[in-house]
């Protein structure tokens, strides 16, 4: 097989394995994300069924994009457990039946290219030092909140795996002496008192004992499991019962990021997953008090702890600068030196904006590698309550990939504006805002000659 050449041309595809999705997302080395497809994944059945749906996910992405497998130089797989890296397989996967299956040279056997299979943490992590919220930094620790809890530490753009190829398996420290059982088996572990499945035993509990809670309404309805979204609703309800766990479950990931930076003292702590996605607003500030209370100096400053970048897609994302990597592509330096082509931004009249020659009427994104995209208003007012309030979850959508600078049009009468969180977010991402009136941001935007995103407003 020839040696692909790793300019920015080249395609590679990054696989996240979920609990209960598959991801496989088409990529450059460049870290330009081209599509994406989801499926299932399979709740009964062996690997057979797993891998089905590995090579279902890949073929669909290929399929849109008109490709064959030969038109790809590689593919890099996140399994939730931990991987033999050298050899490709996967030695334990608590929710899946993958343990001790040789994946890599399975699905490379189908595919006919080179497959890297890696934990999804790890991949998570790096990631986010590639085109996300650790870019940039010469360490990082990701700490992902999910079902479970799991980390990665990335040192100078490398995977640090440890002697047994399980470094980082942060959601396994022993935070409580005696406390509730794990899922590995031990007690008191991080992740058996502040996962999602842990916060939601906790619910489940103080309701029991007769504690008053919305949840109880939704579990008598028949929710089977307390999702993050409804945690999410829950809190943005006051519920006492949740806002208390929730609480706890915070304090006890600051303390994790405290041993954390005792331990390794990594330049940023990269908080990501689906906990925090969705209840990031609430547990945030508890974990950074924490965090800001150290009593223990160091002789330098940090980055200090930071919400991801890059969401939902930080393990295909280091999924496929995994593969980049080790298909000697540089993706890093890549990322650095390959600047997009940005459109011209011009607003001729209220209502109207113009983006490369494109004329819209309503809201847009411009987003750091260049696309554009319409601002969907009917979702924010549904989930924001107004389109002219820009919510953090928005940012961080807007921020994928990660912006240097983040241009605002407030609109014509600059009517917009952020909600509160959003410079802190984009302050603890080390991104820029400008927030200017409409009018006034084409020649701002358009001058500007850092990576960049914008959102503009272009009514009132």
């Amino acid at each position: 097989m020839a040696k692909p050449d790793g300019g920015k041309d080249s395609l590679l595809i990054g696989v996240d394995i979920g609990g209960t999705k598959i991801q496989a997302t088409l990529a450059t080395p460049v870290g330009k994300k081209l599509k994406s497809q989801r499926v299932s994944t399979p709740r009964e059945g062996g690997p057979e069924q797993v891998v089905a749906a590995i090579l279902e996910a890949v073929n669909e992405v290929l399929k849109a994009e008109k490709l064959k497998p030969a038109d790809i130089q590689g593919v890099g797989v996140g399994v939730p457990g931990v991987t033999d890296f050298r050899r490709g397989e996967v030695i334990v996967t608590p929710n899946m039946p993958l343990g001790r299956f040789p994946l890599g040279p399975f699905l490379q056997r189908q595919l006919g290219v080179p497959v890297y299979v890696e934990n999804d943490c790890n991949l998570g992590t790096l990631g986010e030092c590639w085109i996300g919220a650790g870019a940039g930094a010469r360490s990082a620790f990701g700490i992902f909140v999910g079902t479970g809890i799991g980390g990665g530490f990335v040192r100078k753009r490398k995977i640090w795996r440890g002697a047994r190829m399980a470094a980082g398996e942060v959601g396994h420290i022993v935070m409580q002496v005696g406390g509730p059982v794990c899922g590995c088996g031990n007690s008191g572990c991080l992740e058996a008192l502040a996962s999602r499945s842990a916060i939601e035993r906790d619910i489940r509990q103080a309701i029991q004992a007769g504690r008053e809670s919305v949840v109880r309404e939704w579990l008598e309805q028949g929710t089977a499991v307390l999702r993050s979204k409804l945690l999410r609703n829950a809190l943005e309800a006051g519920d006492s019962v949740v806002r208390e766990v929730m609480q706890r479950a915070a304090e006890y990931i600051g303390y994790a990021c405290l041993t954390v930076r005792h331990l390794l003292d990594p330049e940023v702590i990269i908080l990501g997953g689906g906990v925090m996605e969705a209840c990031g607003e609430f547990l945030f500030p508890v974990i950074q008090d924490i965090v800001a209370q150290d009593k223990l100096p160091g002789a330098g400053p940090s980055r200090g702890v930071v919400p991801s970048v890059l969401g939902d897609d930080a393990v295909v994302m280091g999924a496929v600068a995994l593969a980049a990597q080790q298909l000697g592509m540089k993706p890093f330096r890549q990322a650095r030196l390959v600047q997009p082509i940005y459109p011209t931004l011009e607003v001729p009249e209220f209502g109207i904006v113009r983006a490369g020659g494109k004329t819209y009427s309503s809201d847009i994104y411009i987003l750091a590698d260049g696309r554009v995209r319409k601002r969907k208003k009917k979702l924010l007012k549904k989930f924001a309550g107004s389109s002219h309030l820009v919510t953090v979850d928005e940012v961080r959508h807007v921020c994928q990939p990660k912006p240097e600078v983040l241009f605002v049009g407030l609109g014509h009468s600059s009517q917009m504006v952020l909600e509160p969180g959003v410079e802190e977010f984009l302050a603890s991402s080390g991104i820029t805002c400008h927030q200017l009136p409409t009018p006034k941001l084409p020649g701002a935007f358009n001058a500007c000659s850092q990576k960049k995103a914008a959102i503009v407003h272009v009514t009132c």
